[in-house]
C-alpha cells in the first residue's frame, strides 16, 4: 500500500484513545509485510525497530500518534470515517501514514546496504487526544533500554510549503503537563463579605500569575 492508500484506510476506521485495536493490527501488518519487527506497547501502540550500521549503542525515536477524536464526521469524502461519532479530525491518520511510509523506505535502504548512524526505532502512540499515552510508553522503559538520544514527533502543519519538512533544534511545539488546582474559600454573608474568602477570586489570581 501507499502512504496515500494507509491514510485512506486509517481514516476509514478511526478509533478513540486506548481503544486502538484494529489501528494496531492493521500497522502492525503493514511493518511485518515490509520485513519490519515490531510488537505492542502501551496497550494499544505499536513500537518498531530497525538496526542501523553505525553506533549501535544509540538509538533515535519516530513517532506518531494514532488515536481519533470524538466527531461525527460530515466531510462527504469516500474514505469518510465508518465508524459513528468517531473521525481523523487532528490528523493523526496522516502522522501513521507518513510513519509506516518511512518505516518501509528506511527498511529498504537498510537492504539496499546504505549506513544509517543509528538504530531507528518507530514509536506509534496510542491516547494523545487524552494525554495519556505517552506517559505509558515512557514507563515501559523502552527509551532508556535503546539509549534514545532523540526523539522526533510528527505534525501536519497545513500553513507551510507542500512537500516539505519542517524543523528546528531543541524542543518545538511542546506543551506543559496539566495542572489541577484546588481552591478552599469561605462563605460569609453578603453583608460581611470582607471577612469570607473568595475562592474564584483566588483561582482567577492564581492564574493570572501563572501566566506572567
Amino acid at each position: 500500500m501507499t502512504p496515500v492508500e494507509f491514510r485512506r484506510h486509517l481514516h476509514r476506521h478511526p478509533e478513540l484513545s486506548f481503544r486502538e485495536t484494529e489501528s494496531a493490527r492493521f500497522i502492525a501488518e503493514a511493518l511485518r509485510e515490509a520485513g519490519i519487527p515490531c510488537r505492542p506497547i502501551a496497550g494499544t501502540g505499536v513500537l518498531a525497530k530497525i538496526e542501523g550500521r553505525g553506533d549501535l549503542r544509540r538509538a533515535v525515536v519516530l513517532r506518531a500518534d494514532i488515536d481519533a477524536l470524538p466527531i461525527r464526521e460530515q466531510s462527504g469524502a469516500a474514505w469518510s470515517s465508518e465508524n459513528d461519532g468517531v473521525m481523523h479530525a487532528c490528523g493523526h491518520d496522516g502522522h501513521t501514514a507518513i510513519e509506516l511510509g518511512l518505516a518501509e523506505e528506511t527498511a529498504r535502504m537498510i537492504r539496499a546496504g546504505e549506513k544509517l548512524p543509528r538504530n531507528v526505532l518507530f514509536v506509534f502512540q496510542p491516547a494523545e487526544e487524552t494525554t495519556g499515552g505517552a506517559g505509558r510508553i515512557c514507563e515501559t522503559g523502552v527509551f532508556e533500554k535503546y539509549r534514545v538520544t532523540r526523539i522526533f514527533g510528527l505534525h501536519l502543519w497545513p500553513n507551510l510549503p507542500e512537500g516539505s519538512v519542517w524543523s528546528r533544534p531543541g524542543p518545538m511545539m511542546a506543551r506543559s503537563n496539566e495542572v489541577t488546582l484546588k481552591v478552599t474559600g469561605r462563605s460569609v454573608h453578603v453583608s460581611r463579605a470582607a471577612e469570607g474568602l473568595d475562592a474564584l477570586r483566588a483561582g482567577v489570581d492564581w492564574m493570572n500569575a501563572a501566566y506572567a
